[in-house]
């Protein structure tokens, strides 16, 4: 008689004893293994069983590989002296320290504002805007073309030669400028402003006009901007397009746009108010993230914990057994973790006489505040290609013993894979001890 056996070993539970013996030859013909409708059978509270355990092994997992992570004890986060002026948030691992930042500049969009015409429905004029983004010198006189951006026309014929009709055709054309029609009580302006900030996304505008001109029209001419040509009547420029200019430590920065996010590596720098004195972004280590690491891992711990002590009654397999020998190995309670236990003893986490650990936050406060780098150090990057994911198989013979016994083939794989980080992080911590 054929039967389903699993080779190795899981958390000390030796694989080759759980036998699986297939269905007996001599069942009755057309005998089904799992009935129809089995949500009252042993069989089926089993499989839920199976299923409870494996969502909580895989919670579990996540946990335990959260922890071999690098990102998690190096995280930071930044506080700014005066948020107003400068804020601050950290992307990636940036290196704990204070950077004084001054503002001297912060940048800008190009605006300009027309003359005041009597309402949005005033008609303006025919022809061709002729609009260009770039850069203006500091008296106006000169404008260089900024090459990332295309020359665009907009004409403007009979229909959509209002002030409220040129707006929207210039809106369409998504042309690196918007407009807008302001009113008040006197009257409505065009305004147009560049889409960024910048010293190169200034613009310019000149107008080609369609005759014949009628008398009552402003003409095209009237929305232009283009000191250079010294032609009149046209916008006003109501503000410069700049960049933004400010110290990090006292090393020049200059930017398009008011958040930095290359002057300090793993750094993100809002500017927000010009300052007269230098305000100070501290970088430091992020309790709150390392925490809830530790914290999540526990939890995680104790609820698989609690799953498996409820399931080993219905369990036949031996998963519940193999699933909490395993979190054993994990948490020390067999010699070659030792190194990993003592580790969890220093940052507040202990094993009650229930077997479910907890956490001692003010020693894990303390542990953070006072022997981070030597955690740092502990949890480098392990070894490329592990995954800690649970891989359901499902067998071509789809009955109950069949599929208990996949189940088992799939924690069995990732209760070894997940062997691998924990037995790089006890290699690291037994050359922190050797090291002193």
């Amino acid at each position: 008689m054929a039967s389903i056996s699993l080779a190795g070993s899981v958390g000390g539970l030796d694989a080759n004893s759980i036998v699986i013996p297939p269905a007996s030859v001599d069942r009755p013909t057309g005998a089904q293994l799992l009935p129809e409708k089995a949500d009252d059978t042993p069989q089926s509270a089993q499989l839920s069983s199976i299923g409870k355990l494996q969502s909580a092994m895989s919670t579990f997992l996540d946990a335990a590989q959260k922890l071999t992570e690098q990102n998690t004890w190096s995280a930071t986060t930044a506080e700014s002296s005066d948020p107003s002026a400068v804020s601050a948030v950290t992307e990636r691992a940036a290196s704990p320290g204070d950077y004084l930042v001054h503002v001297q500049q912060l940048a800008h969009v190009q605006a300009t504002a027309s003359t005041m015409f009597s309402g949005i429905g005033t008609v303006i004029g025919l022809g061709t805007l002729h609009i260009e983004l770039g850069a203006w010198n500091s008296s106006q006189t000169a404008f260089a073309t900024n090459p990332n951006w295309p020359k665009a026309d907009v004409i403007v014929g009979p229909r959509d030669n209002s002030l409220e009709r040129i707006r929207d055709k210039i809106n369409a054309a998504g042309v690196g400028v918007v407009a807008i029609v302001m009113s008040d009580a006197t009257g409505s302006r065009l305004v147009l402003r560049s889409t960024s900030s910048g010293l190169d996304n200034g613009f310019k505008v000149s107008a080609s006009e369609a005759p014949p001109k009628e008398s009552l029209q402003a003409g095209l001419a009237a929305l232009g901007f283009d000191p250079a040509a010294v032609s009149a009547p046209q916008m006003e420029l109501t503000q410069s397009a700049a960049d933004a200019k400010a110290t990090v430590n006292g090393v020049k920065v200059q930017s398009p746009s008011n958040t930095l996010t290359q002057a300090v590596d793993g750094l993100v720098l809002q500017l927000n108010q010009v300052t007269d004195e230098p305000v100070t972004v501290s970088v430091k280590p992020d309790k709150s993230a390392i925490k809830k690491a530790v914290n999540d891992f526990v939890t995680a711990y104790n609820d698989l914990n609690t799953v498996a002590n409820h399931q080993t009654g219905i369990d036949s397999t031996g998963l519940s057994r193999a699933a909490q020998s395993h979190m054993r190995n994990i948490v020390g309670q067999h010699s070659q973790a030792a190194p990993l236990s003592k580790w969890l003893s220093d940052m507040g986490v202990s094993m009650e006489a229930s077997g479910a650990l907890k956490v001692d936050n003010q020693k894990l406060d303390d542990s953070i505040s006072n022997r981070l780098h030597q955690t740092q150090k502990l949890f480098s990057k392990p070894p490329s290609g592990i995954k800690l994911s649970l891989v359901a198989t499902e067998p071509a013979e789809p009955s109950y013993k069949s599929k208990l016994a996949a189940q088992y083939a799939a924690i069995h794989q990732d209760l070894r894979v997940t062997q691998a980080p924990i037995d790089h992080i006890v290699e690291n911590l037994s050359k922190l001890d050797n090291s002193g």
